[in-house]
């Protein structure tokens, strides 16, 4: 895939938000030192947006959410702090335009959808934060970050990667290039059978365990079927490159 040859262009800046207004709110409470500012999230509607001053935040237990460009154009978030395990769900522009933010490091294994630009024009360089159990990445989500160069442990077969998500990574395309990919997201796809079929009766088990119901076929009989399938979707995969 050839790389597109116009610009991005960001969203419209949203409505500013009063830091005051926000602080006096029973939805959200903040606490500050001399050079750090922590935001406590109990509404994942709350919204910090375009708020300099935010560098960090935690979100209180009980949060599965975190909402439409809640954090978006804050210029100085540079963590994503402490997400508890229960947020399923980062919304769209949620983290868009925040230049400090390099790393994913704090998404919980509870998250399973990164909504559309949601992480467009960071300063990410790795996904290596990604976890595994996200199975739907939105359009553009990491759209226009220059400096991603690292796929890090890629995405299932199973996950619903929108072909807009890595628009604009010139960085991220020639590396997936110089791998002997066309684009990004094959060659995520493809790191990340790599990796679980180097022990695939561990990645058989893990998924087991997690998904037990204490129903159906008996464990072992579970575990051979989901390697049989890795092996069937490696062998596929690789068969599509002969």
């Amino acid at each position: 895939m050839s790389a597109p040859s116009s610009s991005f262009s960001p969203p419209p800046p949203p409505p500013s938000s009063s830091p005051s207004d926000s602080s006096s709110s029973p939805a959200a409470k903040r606490t500050r030192t001399e050079s750090v500012s922590t935001i406590v999230v109990y509404d994942g509607s709350k919204s910090f947006r375009r708020d300099t001053k935010v560098t960090g935040f935690t979100v209180a237990a009980g949060v599965t959410t975190i909402g439409d460009s809640a954090f978006i154009f804050c210029s100085n978030l540079a963590s994503l702090g402490l997400m508890r395990e229960g947020v399923r769900v980062v919304e769209r522009f949620a983290f868009a335009l925040c230049p400090l933010l390099t790393l994913l490091q704090g998404l919980p294994k509870s998250l399973t959808t990164i909504g559309n630009h949601a992480f467009c024009s960071t300063g990410l360089t790795s996904l290596d934060g990604l976890p595994p159990t996200v199975t739907t990445i939105g359009n553009r989500a990491f759209a226009d970050c220059a400096a991603l160069t690292s796929i890090g442990p890629g995405f299932s077969s199973d996950c619903d990667v929108n072909p807009t998500t890595f628009d604009y990574c010139p960085a991220l395309l020639a590396a997936a290039k110089a791998k002997g990919f066309s684009t990004a997201i094959e060659w995520g796809k493809h790191h990340w059978l790599a990796v679980n079929c180097r022990f695939p009766v561990l990645y058989a088990v893990h998924q087991v365990r997690r998904d037990d119901d204490g129903e159906g076929e008996p464990l072992l009989k579970r575990i051979a079927l989901l390697c049989d399938d890795l092996v069937r979707e490696v062998v596929e995969f690789v068969g599509g490159y002969e």
